[in-house]
């Protein structure tokens, strides 16, 4: 099992990376211009505000879907995680589900 993760593990690598902990200054400011730049963007920042920036990565396969990044919500970033697995059905209504997830979290946070 190589290839397996947490919400936990990618929050903890993000908030590192963010820190400036693990990558150069360079670097870092790379990591997060390539996030930034993500082109699917239905689940983290799918339903929050759209001048509430993101930088995220999604994945998924098979029966998996994820997606992984920053929130720079206006009192503060943070990490968010979201994995779903043995998830059933259409991409987008999944998407959609998991983007619900992600909007009650910037909703708790930011109030």
């Amino acid at each position: 099992d190589s290839d397996v993760s947490s919400p936990s593990d990618m929050c903890r690598l993000l908030e590192m990376v963010h820190r400036g902990e693990v990558l150069t200054p360079n670097s870092r400011e790379a990591f997060f211009d390539i996030l930034g730049r993500q082109q699917l963007r239905n689940v983290i920042p799918g339903q929050l505000p759209i001048a509430v920036k993101a930088a995220h990565k999604t994945g998924s396969y098979h029966s998996v879907r994820c997606d992984v990044g920053m929130v720079y919500a206006p009192n503060g970033p943070y990490a968010l995680a979201i994995m779903a697995r043995d998830v059933a059905g259409p991409r987008l209504e999944i998407d959609i589900a998991l983007g619900g997830i992600s909007r009650a979290i910037f909703e708790n946070f930011t109030s």
